[in-house]
């Protein structure tokens, strides 16, 4: 059996090009997606390169020996083939015929590659399409008069709270940050204080923490949740890994300098000494939040067929224990890592969460399980996430306002599709159901739910 240390020869030998291994590279990024002229088709001969692990086949009980020592792995891997009947022989008598073999199959290839790019496009992949915000910039714009609007609503003797739901759910982050210094700067206060100080009654329940993290900017906002998550009595691991595995770079840097601003400690000290988690769940979070995932457009699928081969015959035990290992989980790009986990299911033939359920427990298993998930799909795990909230007797509301919070501006609109196809009731059913006045409208309107919003309050636009 391979040890982990082959993978770590094989990732320095990757690092220089071999002449007697392919190096195959397909671009992934969403321009890619939207543009089938974009894609780069790999040699049809790289399916002779010999396998580089010893497979040892403990994940299910199927015949998959073939898959270990043929097969195009990483994306075509997992690509429909040709039929005995559709296949083209390559060793035809006339070169003509050859050659339009060849031709044909090549065509099959970019077409299969072409479905499933589209396929990529449609269940939202990590690195598929992110432009789906319920949230948008809104012009034309000017922080001051949308300051004397809040100020006018909460004078007098009747608190408009339409207006301020209305408002609010229809500026951006950066735009809500605006109005807040003017206002500081035109009434002398801040607009939470005067929230508060107003709207006795409207600022109360699960409403004030949507209306205070709405004026935080992400960073500020994510900081204070991490703290709370990590300082608390025990430790909310969902809000950890919430937060730190579905982040880029930029989002991980930001958070971690906001975060020693705002308590002076290091993000990963606090992890290290307050996180009442085993050795191995700190050692993959922090490998996480160190923001060295590779960002780059290329994926190379060679290296993910070795990389998913190293995982098997690793077994999940050991991912996040062994160094190399880890480093595919933390430091790979989720298109790599999409295809290293593709490749690790082909060999398993069972799917990655399955096998982390059945092998490993607690919170090391759960960290994984979540990475995993967001990898293979972003929408669907926060539609998953939004859905957990809802059940059982008692709502999350956390979840539910961290959620929304966070993804408004950003990919809401297919989460938001995602969970009306994953589910039988929609998500703005389930908000209508378990919440209700004030907060359920402000969840309905950052959720683009306006069909629904207009059911208690007429005068909402949805423009």
């Amino acid at each position: 059996m391979a040890s982990a240390s082959a993978l770590r020869n094989s990732q320095a030998e990757s690092r220089t090009p071999s002449t007697d291994i392919p190096q195959i590279h397909i671009t992934a990024d969403q321009s890619t997606l939207n543009s089938a002229t974009a894609i780069s088709i790999p040699r049809s001969d790289f399916d002779q390169v010999p396998p580089l692990f010893s497979i040892d086949r403990r994940f299910s009980t199927a015949n998959t020996s073939s898959d270990s020592d043929s097969g195009s792995g990483g994306i075509a891997s997992s690509l429909p083939t040709l039929s005995a009947d559709q296949s083209l022989s390559r060793s035809r008598s006339s070169s003509i015929g050859e050659r339009a073999g060849r031709d044909a199959y090549r065509k099959v290839r970019i077409m299969n590659r072409m479905a499933y790019l589209k396929e990529m496009n449609v269940t939202g992949g990590t690195d598929g399409p992110i432009v789906g915000p319920t949230v948008f910039e809104h012009q034309p714009f000017d922080p001051a008069v949308d300051a004397k609007v809040l100020y006018d609503a909460m004078r007098g003797l009747g608190t408009h709270e339409s207006a301020i739901i209305e408002l609010l759910s229809k500026r951006t982050n950066k735009q809500r940050q605006a109005i807040a210094s003017v206002y500081r700067d035109k009434y002398g206060k801040s607009i939470i204080k005067a929230f508060k100080g107003e709207l006795t009654i409207l600022f109360s329940g699960h409403l004030d923490e949507v209306l205070e993290g709405l004026f935080k900017t992400p960073a500020e906002y994510e900081a204070q949740l991490l703290h709370h998550a990590i300082t608390g009595i025990s430790t909310d691991e969902d809000a950890v890994i919430d937060i730190i595995c579905t982040r880029t770079n930029r989002e991980l840097r930001s958070l971690k300098t906001e975060y020693a601003l705002q308590y002076k400690k290091e993000l990963s000290a606090d992890i290290d000494s307050h996180v009442h988690s085993s050795s191995d769940f700190k050692k993959l979070l922090n490998a996480v939040l160190m923001g060295a995932r590779e960002s780059g457009k290329d994926v190379n699928e060679m290296q993910a067929k070795w990389e998913g081969r190293a995982l098997y015959d690793a077994g999940p035990r050991h991912w996040a224990k062994d160094d190399a290992l880890i480093a595919i989980f933390a430091g790979r790009s989720f298109a790599h890592l999409r295809l290293v986990i593709r490749e690790f299911e082909k060999l398993a033939d069972i799917e990655v969460e399955t096998v982390v359920g059945k092998e490993l427990h607690g919170d090391v298993g759960h960290l994984l399980e979540h990475i995993v998930k967001f990898v293979k799909n972003k929408n669907k795990y926060f539609a998953e996430r939004l859905h957990n909230a809802f059940k059982g007797v008692t709502v999350y509301h956390k979840v539910l306002v961290r959620t929304v919070i966070e993804r408004c501006e950003q990919d809401m609109g297919h989460i938001k599709k995602q969970f009306d196809v994953m589910y039988t009731k929609t998500l703005a059913s389930h908000i209508e159901t378990h919440t209700s006045g004030h907060y359920r409208n402000m969840l309905l309107a950052l959720c683009g739910c306006h069909e629904e919003l207009r059911k208690y309050d007429a005068a909402h636009k949805s423009d």
